[in-house]
């Protein structure tokens, strides 16, 4: 059976004058694509992570690194997960460079998300990178593959008189 990916929720915060980078995911099961299914997943995974940060709160003041990017929603393969985010995060960590954090993650994951609280709206989510997918790079090839052919057949039109059903 295929391994599921992950949507992980992501704190960036310093408690008593130390960087810390709680995070906490769940596996993906239902279709994302489904606007209804992204949003209550998003919303359980951010407000699980969110409990646990107020948790934390006993142990000292907690501070966002970063007042736009402090919470992130990332979604993301499990092996990338395991293998590679324990290290951006022990970087970010040592270093404080959130923009190479936010490289990093952009690089490792297929989605990333801000996230951030709205009066009478509640978690709003703002996709921040997307990796771009095999669908999106047909998507392209086909727009430059269209624009060559109609750039031909201008060049042509110069020299050829074409007829009315193919004017440029």
């Amino acid at each position: 059976m295929a391994s599921q990916d992950y949507l992980i929720a992501i704190a960036l915060i310093e408690q008593n004058l130390v960087r810390a980078m709680p995070l906490g995911g769940k596996e993906i099961k239902d279709n994302l694509e489904e606007s209804e299914n992204f949003k209550k997943l998003g919303e359980e995974v951010i407000l699980n992570l969110l409990m646990r940060v107020f948790q934390r709160s006993d142990e000292g003041a907690l501070k966002r690194a970063s007042e736009e990017k402090g919470l992130l929603l990332v979604h993301m393969h499990p092996k990338r997960m395991q293998k590679e985010l324990p290290f951006i995060k022990s970087e970010w960590i040592r270093d404080g460079d959130t923009q190479q954090f936010l490289k990093y993650l952009g690089n490792l994951s297929k989605e990333v998300w801000t996230a951030s609280f709205v009066k009478y709206k509640g978690i709003d989510l703002l996709l921040s990178q997307r990796m771009m997918r095999s669908k999106d790079i047909k998507n392209i090839f086909q727009r430059i593959f269209f624009f060559t052919i109609l750039s031909s057949l201008a060049t042509l039109k110069q020299f050829l008189p074409l007829p009315k059903s193919i004017e440029v």
